[in-house]
């Protein structure tokens, strides 16, 4: 089987595990994310079949996705376990995709170039417009509220209890989105952020001027 039908095949089977999702991580997320990860990883010269890779299985077993639960070493295994002659060890996989996600930025260890340009291509599609909309897709999908006024909730202090949070979308702008650009690992992803975490700044403004101007 040549390369572009073995993606081809990934991207029907990842299809089914997010075909309901209502989160923001649904499979035209993916397609984004792998989209973006190609482009970082042909600038960086880097692996760009093992980034397109991972950027496919990166959140079918993502413990938002899976009640609190990482499964990401089950549902990988289940997708690639018909590929016997895959060039990338199953257990190497599985390792890389455990250390895209953001988890309150707490995942510092080192990680590989690929694993950089994945984890960025992720969170270049959390800012921007998109990055909004999927925000509060993701908090209504919780049943959490646009925005609580005076909630002054504090940093997470750990990976686990930034995973435990409940608070409104607006907070997860401060715990999360406005960090990420200053976190991206490539020089690429940092020039694509640079107007995308412009318009989360210009978001906020234009939702406190309305939020205010309603309680006039």
């Amino acid at each position: 089987m040549n390369v572009q039908d073995f993606f081809l095949e990934v991207e029907q089977i990842v299809a089914n595990y997010l075909a309901h999702d209502t989160t923001g991580h649904d499979l035209q997320h993916i397609r984004r994310v792998v989209a973006l990860s190609k482009i970082i990883a042909q600038k960086e010269q880097a692996d760009v079949e093992y980034c397109t890779l991972i950027a496919w299985l990166h959140d079918i077993g993502d413990y938002k996705l899976n009640h609190g639960q990482d499964k990401s070493a089950e549902h990988i295994a289940h997708v690639l376990q018909q590929y016997p002659t895959l060039t990338y060890s199953l257990e190497q996989i599985i390792e890389d995709v455990q250390k895209i996600g953001f988890k309150g930025g707490f995942n510092t260890e080192e990680v590989s170039l690929e694993v950089k340009i994945v984890r960025d291509a992720d969170r270049l599609d959390a800012i921007g417009a998109i990055g909004v909309a999927r925000a509060f897709a993701y908090g209504g999908s919780k049943n959490r509220a646009m925005y609580t006024p005076n909630e002054n909730a504090d940093a997470p202090k750990s990976a686990e209890e930034y995973m435990q949070r409940n608070t409104s979308t607006i907070q997860h702008f401060y715990d999360k989105l406005l960090h990420l650009r200053d976190g991206l690992y490539t020089q690429t992803a940092r020039e694509i952020a640079t107007e995308r975490h412009r318009f989360l700044e210009d978001f906020l403004e234009q939702f406190y001027k309305e939020w205010n101007y309603s309680e006039l």
